[in-house]
């Protein structure tokens, strides 16, 4: 990205995490796997997110992490034609 996006504060800790975890991905092939839900589930633990707020930062942790991989396969095939 260019520049970080303006993120509200109530999505700042889900930001914060989707970050965080974006590291902690299988690769293979060429490309990176999605964020594993055990990566999702400790870092839940070890940050005291529990309950419905769990399952909603799971949500969106997925929904983040499957926008991040669509865009970065979009950029590979379009690099790739330039070739």
């Amino acid at each position: 990205m260019a520049r970080e996006p303006e993120i509200p504060d109530h999505l700042r800790q889900v930001w914060r995490g989707f970050q965080t975890l974006s590291g902690d991905r299988p690769l293979g092939y060429g490309t990176e796997g999605p964020i594993q839900w055990a990566s999702i589930d400790r870092y839940a633990e070890r940050n005291c997110i529990v309950g419905d707020v769990f399952d909603r930062f799971v949500d969106l942790i997925r929904a983040m992490d499957s926008e991040w991989r669509e865009l970065v396969e979009k950029a590979r095939k379009s690099q790739s034609k330039n070739r």
